[in-house]
């Protein structure tokens, strides 16, 4: 609103209508457009390293592990990381199996 130099919530929606440039600079601003496969290096290294190995330890293969990947754009680190629950399953001698769960954003109605 502040670079748009308009001083009300009810002034910025006029101008959001009336403005289509302005519509997608908003768009722009609030949508998270950085992703890619294992985008930040050192964490998925450290993941496959250090945490994944102590999730696994002295688990039994039966044993269920979710991982959950918060506000992830299409999909691609929650994919990362299950790849790295995979290999990780397999240096740990388990004969892993992955199950896909439906994803729950966004909601059914």
């Amino acid at each position: 609103m502040a670079r748009s130099e308009v001083n009300s919530a009810q002034a910025y929606l006029q101008r959001i209508t009336d403005d289509e440039q302005e519509c997608r600079t908003l768009c722009s601003d609030l949508l998270v457009n950085v992703t890619e496969f294992f985008r930040d290096a050192a964490v998925f290294t450290q993941l496959a390293d250090e945490v994944l190995p102590d999730l696994l330890r002295g688990r039994d293969a039966s044993d269920e592990l979710r991982i959950w990947s918060a506000a992830c754009a299409n999909g691609e680190e929650a994919y990362s990381l299950a790849m790295l629950a995979l290999e990780a399953a397999r240096a740990w001698v388990f004969m892993a199996t992955s199950r896909c769960l439906p994803p729950i954003w966004p909601p059914t109605l």
